[in-house]
This record gives structure tokens, sequence and C-alpha cells, in this order.
């Protein structure tokens, strides 16, 4: 170590425990929450910051179901029929042909 003219120091170390010693569980923050200031400092921007959070999420999937919404109809829109569909009736009279047909 070095002094504030730039000369090397050397201190004695009686307890030849280096800076190590001192740290606990307190240093990595685990006991922040224990006195209930954290809490109280936090708890209304916490809130303000999941509110929003939510908001976000909800914006988000709004917008989601919309884009699908969207894509549905652009799928509906685009199918093309290329040979002619039968009609209610032209069924139903292909239901009694068949029914006269099976006595």
């Amino acid at each position: 170590m070095m002094d504030l003219e730039g000369n090397i120091v050397h201190f004695s170390n009686p307890s030849r425990r280096g800076p190590a010693h001192r740290i606990n569980a307190s240093y990595y923050g685990y006991k922040d929450e224990e006195d209930g200031v954290l809490a109280r400092v936090e708890g209304p921007t916490e809130t303000k910051m999941r509110a929003e959070a939510e908001e976000e999420e909800d914006v988000v999937e709004e917008e989601k179901r919309e884009r699908e919404e969207k894509e549905r109809k652009d799928k509906e829109r685009e199918f093309v029929v290329h040979v002619p569909l039968p009609g209610e009736n032209d069924i139903e009279r292909m239901i009694v042909e068949r029914k006269k047909m099976k006595l």
C-alpha cells in the first residue's frame, strides 16, 4: 500500500486475516429487508412499475389479438372457389335421391 506521497508502507496484520473476514450475508444484501425500510422506500415505486408492466402487457396482448384477427380475415378473403359448390337445394335433392336408391 502507498501513502499520499507515493511511499510504500507496510502494515502489520496481527490477526493474519484479510478483508474477506468482514464479508457476510449482509454484504451481499441478504438482510436488507429485515428492518422494513426497503419495503417502505421501494413499495410505492414497485407497485407503480408493476401496474405499468401489466398495462404494457395488456397493450401487447391486444395488438397480438388484433394482428391475428386481421390475418384470419385476410386468409378468409383470399379463399377462392375453383369448382362450383352445391347449394342447399342441391344437397337436399341428392340426399333424397340416395334414400330412394336405398329403398
